[in-house]
């Protein structure tokens, strides 16, 4: 029997029975990290329940309270969701946010969902999402001694659908009840008309020749005034969203005041492709605007 022969080597065997033990124990790799509290319900719109993940900061950042990030998942709209976003909700955690991974309502088929996805989620349409993301910021903030979060000071970060509805978190809603102190967009679509696609088609419902208001009203673009929250914004040159979409809107915000920086990055990379180039500058500008 060679080696596992316990009677001719039982120092090996017990090595190998704990070697068996301790893997079992091994979160497998790549695996999604677990948050401190899953699937709590934020809001109940028409009955629907919605839920969201939270992240605690490590113990060694002492006991806070810690200004609240919620962040907010892409997919076009139609897919995506919470667990999406684990790894990076987990990493924010790490820098000084409770974080709050959120899933909300998708244009998705309810008869036919994308995998992972709920169907009680799906079939809606714009501005669904947002009233979500304000619901999970009012829900943050009504909350927030019970997980050791500012309630004055909650940013919201999202990349591609997700930095659209975060830009809306940000440029509409009242300030210290469902609009954010702050937001991070990565790729997110601030200008809905500029790019008239299915996936945004679906969203608003139409297209933009037959109901151009409609997609303003989707737009971050059309919402900038002064009271507005500071916004970090990242774009590639030659990706799916138009640069142009995020330079016209950093100079519409610089134009009223609004604290906003734009990380231009080369090539083609979208959304999270390229979050490691741009997570240091992202954090820092989060703390940056929402640290008391």
């Amino acid at each position: 029997m060679g080696w596992l022969d316990g009677r001719k080597n039982p120092r090996y065997l017990l090595l190998f029975l704990f070697t068996v033990a301790l893997s079992s124990l091994t979160p497998a790799a790549g695996a999604a990290p677990a948050p401190d509290y899953d699937n709590i319900v934020y809001t109940s719109p028409n009955g629907v329940d919605i839920t969201l993940d939270i992240y605690l900061p490590p113990a060694t950042l002492g006991d806070g309270p810690f200004p609240g990030l919620v962040v907010v998942h892409g997919g076009a709209f139609r897919q995506g969701s919470k667990e999406k976003w684990a790894a990076d909700a987990d990493r924010a955690s790490a820098s000084g946010f409770v974080t709050y991974a959120i899933d909300y309502r998708l244009t998705c088929d309810p008869a036919n969902p994308p995998t992972g996805v709920d169907p009680s989620l799906c079939g809606y349409g714009a501005t669904a999402p947002v009233s979500d993301v304000q619901a999970a910021i009012q829900w943050v903030r009504a909350n927030a001694s019970t997980y050791r979060t500012d309630g004055a000071n909650v940013g919201v970060l999202g990349g591609s659908a997700g930095g659209n509805i975060a830009g809306m978190a940000g440029m509409s809603g009242n300030v210290g009840e469902d609009k954010a102190d702050v937001v991070a967009s990565w790729s997110g679509e601030v200008k809905l008309p500029l790019r008239p696609l299915a996936p945004e088609i679906r969203y608003i419902g139409c297209k933009l020749s037959s109901c151009p208001s409609k997609w303003d009203l989707a737009s971050p673009h059309f919402f900038v005034d002064p009271s507005d929250a500071p916004i970090y914004l990242a774009n590639s040159t030659d990706e799916i969203i138009p640069l142009q979409e995020a330079t016209d809107f950093r100079d519409l915000c610089a134009a009223a005041g609004i604290p906003v920086e734009l990380r231009i990055l080369e090539g083609t990379r979208h959304e999270r492709a390229y979050k490691n180039d741009v997570w240091a500058e992202t954090m820092s500008f989060l703390h940056r605007h929402l640290d008391s």
